[in-house]
């Protein structure tokens, strides 16, 4: 009999043994399984905030602080030119074939409801998908065309492309343009209603028209009045 009461007891000895290891099993492998599902949970949502949009520009509040007439009545000039193609933007990328699209055209720096002609170039460089902080994989510059022995040539450059023309070879300010290697880059990031936002002052907002002329508003940093800032209608020099 002590024998069996013997035997009972150290079975039952190892099966609360048994059952405490299993338990402990159980809750070591949900803490690892919880571990390791967190951070994925935290990555998933890492993932969808890093999609950055840019702001949209908002044309018709530009317009009417211009008091821009209706395109309907006579063709605009100047900035209001520039507003008045802003709302057919035709989607685009600003990730050039060759990873270094320029481009080159006048702008219209306004203030107070003035403005003056102001020569100006863009260039977008392409860069890796890691370095873009979920924004579009390029960088863009925006620049005033410098003064100097290649205005000249930039002025007959512009008028040929306003014609839809050609630039002779060899055009000095097209050159200047193509082996320029300095430029103030920003990141750039898709807005809605197919503009581009580039990250750059005060902010710029980029259209592409059906004509392949890429528009550019980008608001001044010191600012009068709302719609005070660059206008400009730029050309592909090169992509």
């Amino acid at each position: 009999m002590r024998t069996i009461l013997a035997v009972s007891l150290l079975l039952a000895v190892a099966c609360n043994k048994s059952g405490s290891g299993g338990a402990a099993s159980a809750s070591a492998a949900a803490a690892r399984a919880s571990s390791s599902a967190a951070p994925s949970a935290a990555a998933s949502s890492t993932s969808a905030a890093a999609v950055a949009k840019g702001e949209k520009l908002d044309v018709a509040a530009l317009q009417k602080a211009l008091k821009c007439p209706p395109p309907a009545k006579k063709a605009l000039e100047g900035p209001c030119g520039v507003l008045a193609e802003f709302k057919d933007c035709v989607a685009w990328s600003p990730v050039t074939q060759n990873g270094d699209g320029r481009w080159l055209g006048r702008g219209y720096r306004t203030r107070a409801g003035a403005f003056v002609e102001e020569l100006t170039m863009l260039r977008s460089k392409r860069i890796a998908v890691a370095e873009a902080g979920g924004g579009l994989p390029a960088k863009i510059a925006i620049e005033a065309f410098p003064d100097g022995e290649e205005r000249e040539a930039a002025e007959k450059a512009i008028h040929a492309y306003e014609r839809g023309d050609v630039t002779v070879p060899g055009n000095a300010a097209v050159q200047y343009l193509k082996d320029r290697k300095e430029w103030a880059d920003a990141p750039a990031m898709a807005s809605d209603e197919n503009q581009v936002f580039v990250a750059t002052g005060g902010g710029a907002n980029l259209c592409m028209t059906k004509a392949q002329h890429l528009l550019v508003v980008q608001p001044s940093l010191e600012h009068a009045q709302p719609a005070d800032g660059l206008y400009a209608i730029l050309y592909g020099v090169s992509w």
